[in-house]
């Protein structure tokens, strides 16, 4: 159901797939996607970095990140924390990340040199150096929290520009440390933001042939992340193993779809380029609005959907017939 030029993901028009590059990932492959894709994150716990063990599962940066947002509250945010957020960060984010975390503190020596060297000489600098890690922070998640600029706003084409908008702020403040990229910014990003925000990173760019560095890529994504979450929430799909009742939020959706760029999708590719048709299974006892239809999976698996709205997954079509029939059965058909 794509809704809008800018969307780099949507819901295909029979709401039961996301269009995802060349390919299309059923919505009931999500919740698995996701857990995969938790539980690799969940095997980061002693990350070492410059000499420093760091715990990098997701639960423990979105401690920390929580402690941000505490913190922010107050109107600061401590040097330290700050930084232990940030470092927990690039261990979340995989090997790259002790070299990204390297360059953050490169910046902030740089920063600090500076600001001896202009203090002795007796001038103010006003240059571009790096933000103080705690400064950027502060100043993102304020932004974060104060929202797009949408009020009085009719056009809903000029409403989803002034999020783009916002989410591109959002991230610049967080580059404003120094020392990160669009996909270690967007990480930052997701943290803080966990409801708006998706990671734009060298899988996702591949998959949809889009730069990695692109900040407007970064925002568009994250908004269609954000919309495939409230459609997801709205259908009563769950990820039972996930907190919060199972409420999916964009950086869920964007876990699902990272899993599925990293492991499946040059497999989808190859094996079937295009996404086969329904076709007609079969029509019990010929009843009126009960006519089932079937697809075969890109990778494994059938799907099959009776006209009345309930939904069969299994291995092999024979399954699928039989739960069909017991469907029909238990309607008294």
């Amino acid at each position: 159901m794509r809704q809008t030029l800018d969307q780099l993901i949507w819901i295909n028009n029979d709401g039961d797939c996301i269009v995802f590059g060349e390919n299309q990932i059923p919505l009931e492959a999500l919740p698995g996607l996701w857990q995969r894709g938790h539980d690799e994150d969940s095997e980061k716990s002693q990350v070492l970095m410059k000499g420093t063990r760091v715990d990098g599962r997701p639960e423990a940066v979105a401690a920390l990140a929580e402690a941000i947002r505490e913190s922010t509250s107050h109107g600061e945010v401590n040097a330290s924390l700050a930084a232990d957020f940030v470092r927990a960060v690039c261990a979340w984010g995989g090997p790259s990340g002790r070299r990204v975390w390297g360059l953050v503190i490169k910046s902030q020596e740089s920063r600090d040199s500076k600001e001896r060297w202009y203090a002795e000489i007796g001038i103010s600098h006003l240059g571009s150096t790096a933000w103080p890690i705690e400064s950027a922070l502060l100043s993102a998640v304020n932004e974060c929290e104060k929202g797009p600029m949408g009020q009085g706003i009719e056009s809903d084409l000029q409403l989803a520009l002034e999020q783009n908008k916002w989410r591109i702020r959002v991230l610049e403040k967080i580059r404003k440390m120094g020392g990160l990229g669009v996909s270690y910014g967007s990480k930052v990003a997701r943290f803080i933001g966990p409801e708006d925000f998706g990671v734009w990173d060298e899988v996702i760019a591949n998959c949809l042939n889009r730069p990695k560095d692109s900040t407007k890529d970064f925002s568009v994504y994250s908004s269609d992340v954000k919309r495939i979450a409230e459609f997801l929430n709205s259908t009563g799909l769950t990820c039972s193993e996930k907190k919060n009742g199972g409420r999916w939020l964009a950086a869920d959706v964007d876990l699902a779809l990272w899993t599925y760029g990293k492991y499946y999708f040059k497999k989808a590719l190859s094996s079937t380029p295009t996404v086969k048709e329904w076709e007609i299974g079969d029509n019990w006892n010929n009843a009126t609005n009960h006519v089932l239809k079937l697809r075969e999976g890109r990778t494994e698996g059938w799907t099959g959907r009776c006209e009345c709205g309930e939904r069969f997954f299994a291995e092999s079509r024979s399954t699928i017939h039989r739960q069909y029939q017991s469907h029909c059965r238990d309607l008294g058909l």
